[in-house]
């Protein structure tokens, strides 16, 4: 059917071929000329389907898509992605949310978010992706926050668990060395998004609130249990709720989803704390001595560069008004090189970021 996404699977011999700031753990490699292999790869697990479920629409697919070709075109430059459902994708009607999480990364840092999407799906798009590159994609740290889709439509606790830590062992099993954060399942008053302000969570008796933290538990147990891997749980209740654990006041504009303002400007702002905290990790062998900086044994290479002490990005300028019903908004973009140590230095020929991505500068509006 025309226009229809089409979403091309790898073959078997493809996928074979190849709430506080979190401390850096500096596991212990098995074999220090593998890039950070951080106790060793996981054994793929099963159960991966090789289409996508009926629920997914044509929208979601092309998303997929374009994910996709991200991967495939920038590859082992990728070193920031984030994994997640409507929440992750809503990002980008935040001003200036992504550039509070990759503010660190001397790299490509990609939002994967595609709302409506369950982990049954997100195990099979990581498989697609990652199969697909053949080794190329070694991101130095992914960060998974998914499993509110799955609550919500009552697919049990244990089992979108079980689709949690698959999905971790599938990037593992593909790139050992990636540093994986698990976001705990954010609190969420879903079918009550007009009085869930300042009432507690926990008295919430409808199932959600059951899946939610059984699902939490579960998942931190087997990851407290294997973090000598490179693998990290965030838990970022206290972003949506209070002290008392009661919901926030501004923070979700719906018992779900956050406001555009307040609430992504907190939520963002954690996980850029956490993604910094992966800027430059360094590796240890099984002794403990320092080996090598990330940057020194898997760098970065762009056109016009010698080292690892600076590269070139994209910085972003606001948002215009909106033009109108039905209208568009758009910014400018400039291209900066960046220091290592020193951030964002100063404005240079856009010729500079040819090879670097560049997120949207006109979107619809309101």
């Amino acid at each position: 059917e025309e226009g229809v996404v089409t979403i091309q699977s790898g073959s078997d011999s493809d996928s074979e071929s190849s709430s506080s700031r979190m401390k850096t753990k500096h596991a212990d490699l098995e074999d220090v000329s593998y890039i950070g292999s951080c106790g060793g790869r996981f054994d793929k697990p099963g159960g991966i389907s090789d289409s996508a479920p009926s629920y997914i629409d044509r929208r979601q697919k092309g998303l997929v898509d374009d994910y996709m070709r991200q991967a495939r075109r920038y590859g082992d430059k990728v070193r920031a992605i984030l994994i997640g459902d409507s929440i992750m994708e809503n990002m980008n009607e935040a001003d200036g949310c992504e550039d509070k999480i990759f503010r660190s990364v001397r790299g490509q840092g990609f939002n994967w978010g595609i709302g409506g999407i369950r982990t049954d799906f997100v195990k099979t798009i990581v498989e697609w992706i990652w199969s697909a590159n053949h080794g190329d994609l070694t991101p130095q740290v992914v960060y998974l926050a998914v499993g509110v889709n799955d609550c919500i439509y009552d697919e049990g606790h244990r089992n979108i668990a079980s689709n949690i830590i698959d999905i971790v062992k599938l990037i593992k099993y593909y790139s050992p060395g990636t540093h994986v954060v698990v976001q705990s399942v954010l609190p969420a008053a879903y079918g009550d998004d007009d009085n869930f302000e300042g009432e507690d969570f926990d008295s919430d008796s409808s199932d959600i609130y059951t899946c939610i933290t059984e699902t939490n538990r579960i998942v931190k147990d087997w990851v407290d249990d294997n973090i000598d891997r490179c693998i990290d749980h965030a838990d970022l209740t206290d972003v949506v709720l209070d002290s008392r654990g009661r919901f926030k006041d501004g923070i979700l504009e719906d018992g779900l989803h956050f406001d555009t303002d307040d609430g992504y400007d907190a939520y963002c702002r954690e996980i850029g704390n956490i993604v910094e905290d992966y800027h430059g990790v360094s590796i240890s062998s099984s002794n403990g001595n320092i080996v090598s900086n990330w940057a020194d044994v898997n760098p970065i290479h762009y056109p016009g560069l010698e080292g690892n002490e600076t590269f070139y990005r994209w910085s972003y300028n606001e948002w215009s008004n909106c033009t109108g019903a039905c209208g568009t908004q758009r910014r400018t973009a400039e291209c900066h090189l960046v220091g290592a140590e020193t951030g964002i230095g100063y404005t240079v020929a856009e010729a500079h970021c040819s090879d670097v991505f560049m997120n949207p500068l006109e979107r619809l509006c309101n």
